[in-house]
C-alpha cells in the first residue's frame, strides 16, 4: 500500500512538486522577507552609484549659407589664380560634403579627444584624483559619432556621456566648438599651403619676366648706342624726317641729340611695366595673397544641425527600476535556497 501512495505522490517526470513548493509556502514570509531586504539594498546601490547622461545632437550636411562667410573672405584671391584646378582646392577646402567629412573624421580622432580632456575645465575637475592614461581612455570611449541611420547615409549623432545632463549638455557643445576650430584651422593650413606655393609660382614668373625685360633694353641700349655714333659721324644732330625704316639695324632718324635722350632714358629704365604690362599684373597678384588672411571673425559650420546639443531627458545608467527588480528576484532566489537548505538539514 505505501508503494501505491509514493507512486501517486510522484509525477510523470518522476518530481513531487507538492513536495517541493510546500516547504516553500509555508516559509513564504521568509522569502518576501529576504526579496524585500535585496530590493532595498538594490534601491540603496542604484541611488548611490555614479549617475550616466549622454547628450545628444543630430547633424547633416551644411548648407551654402552655413559656408558663405567663409566663400566671401576667400573672393579677394581668386583673381591670383589663373588654373581651374588651383581653384579647385580652394573650392574643395569649403564644400559643404568634404567640411562634413572632415568635421566627423575629427569628430572621432582620439588625438583630438585627448586635446580635448586636457584642456577642458570640467574634464580637469573630473580627472584630479584619477590615473591620467586610464582617465584619457575612459572619457575617450564616451565621445562618439555615428550614423543615425545606416540605411539613411549622411545624417550623424554626435554624443557626449557625462555625469550629470547639464555637463554632459555643455561638455557636448564645447566639444563640437573644439573640433569645428579645427576644421576651420585646418582650411586656414590648407589655403596657407595653397597661396605661399601660389606666390612662388608667380614669383618666379615676375622674374623671368623682368629678366627678359632687361636682355630687351640691354639689347635696345647697345643698338641704340651704336646708332649714335653713326649719327655724330654723319653729323647727323636733329631726326631726319621720312626716313622710316631705311636706317637699317642702326637708324639714326632720332639724331644725335633724339639718340643719346633715348639711351639715357634707356638706361635709367625702371618701371619694366612699360616693356610688359603682365609684370604689374603679376605683383598685383603677388600683393593680394600677401596680405590676405582669413579674418577670424568668419562664421563657420562644418554642418548643419537637425537638432541643437539638447539636455538629456532620461539617464543611460543605472537604471534604477532595473536593479531594484533584478535585487528582488536574486532576493526571492536567496530566500528558496536558504529555505530548501534548512529542509535538507531538518530531514
Amino acid at each position: 500500500m505505501s508503494n501505491i501512495q509514493a507512486a501517486n505522490n510522484v509525477s510523470n517526470d518522476g518530481i513531487d512538486f507538492l513536495y517541493i513548493t510546500k516547504p516553500l509556502w509555508e516559509k513564504k514570509k521568509w522569502i518576501i522577507l529576504s526579496a524585500l531586504i535585496f530590493s532595498l539594498l538594490g534601491a540603496a546601490w542604484a541611488f548611490s552609484a555614479q549617475q550616466w547622461w549622454t547628450s545628444t545632437a543630430v547633424i547633416m550636411k551644411g548648407n551654402y549659407d552655413d559656408t558663405v562667410s567663409l566663400r566671401n573672405s576667400l573672393s579677394p584671391i581668386y583673381p591670383s589664380f589663373d588654373g581651374t584646378s588651383q581653384r579647385a582646392v580652394i573650392d574643395n577646402a569649403v564644400d559643404e560634403q568634404e567640411l562634413l567629412k572632415n568635421f566627423i573624421i575629427k569628430f572621432n580622432s582620439y588625438n583630438n579627444k585627448i586635446s580635448f580632456i586636457k584642456s577642458n575645465a570640467i574634464m580637469s575637475s573630473y580627472a584630479k584624483d584619477a590615473n591620467k592614461l586610464q582617465f584619457n581612455s575612459f572619457w575617450s570611449k564616451k565621445i562618439s559619432a555615428s550614423l543615425n541611420d545606416d540605411k539613411v547615409p549622411g545624417i550623424y549623432n554626435l554624443t557626449f556621456q557625462a555625469k550629470t545632463p547639464e555637463e554632459s549638455q555643455k561638455l557636448l557643445s564645447q566639444y563640437i566648438n573644439f573640433v569645428n576650430k579645427s576644421v576651420f584651422n585646418d582650411i586656414n593650413v590648407t589655403l596657407k599651403g595653397l597661396i605661399d606655393n601660389r606666390k612662388s609660382l608667380l614669383s618666379q614668373k615676375k622674374l623671368l619676366l623682368e629678366n627678359q625685360v632687361r636682355k630687351e633694353i640691354l639689347n635696345e641700349t647697345n643698338k641704340t648706342e651704336y646708332s649714335l655714333k653713326i649719327a655724330k659721324a654723319a653729323e647727323a644732330v636733329k631726326p631726319i624726317p621720312l626716313m622710316g625704316n631705311n636706317g637699317g639695324m642702326f637708324s639714326i632718324e632720332l639724331g644725335s641729340k633724339g639718340l643719346a635722350e633715348k639711351e639715357r632714358l634707356l638706361k635709367s629704365v625702371k618701371n619694366f611695366n612699360l616693356f610688359d604690362p603682365n609684370i604689374d599684373i603679376i605683383k598685383l597678384r603677388i600683393d593680394l595673397l600677401e596680405h590676405f588672411k582669413i579674418s577670424e571673425d568668419v562664421n563657420l559650420k562644418s554642418f548643419h544641425y537637425l537638432m541643437d546639443a539638447d539636455y538629456p531627458l532620461s539617464r543611460d545608467k543605472p537604471k534604477r527600476v532595473f536593479v531594484v527588480i533584478l535585487f528582488a528576484i536574486i532576493g526571492v532566489i536567496f530566500g528558496s535556497a536558504v529555505v530548501f537548505i534548512h529542509e535538507v538539514f531538518k530531514k
